[in-house]
Parts: C-alpha cells; structure tokens; sequence
C-alpha cells in the first residue's frame, strides 16, 4: 500500500509541473507578443498599447 501511496505522489508532482509548464509558456507567448508589437509605440500613446494588448489576446 505505500508503494501505491508514493507512486500516486509522484504521478500528482509530475502533473502539476506539466501543469505550472504550459502556463508558464502561454505567459511567455503572450509577452514576447506584447513586446514586440508595442516596440514602436510611443510612451504617450495609451490607444497603441490597448491595440497591441487586443493583437495579443490580452
């Protein structure tokens, strides 16, 4: 029975670092996205940032 209890352990760490992962890299994509669009914007202007920020799927 503790065989069973560590493995179900393992496999519960193994799915919440694939977990943690896969968002991690939505994140990543989301800002790589977000800056590269908002490169050109100047500081000032709010509507290019909002753009940028729809663009992305923000």
């Amino acid at each position: 029975m503790e065989k069973w209890s560590a493995i179900v352990v393992v496999i519960m760490m193994v799915v919440t670092v694939m977990v943690i992962t896969a968002e991690a890299e939505q994140t990543n994509g989301w800002m790589q996205c977000f800056r590269h669009c908002s490169k050109p914007c100047n500081s000032e202007d709010g509507i290019c940032f909002v753009r940028c920020k729809v663009k992305c799927g923000a």
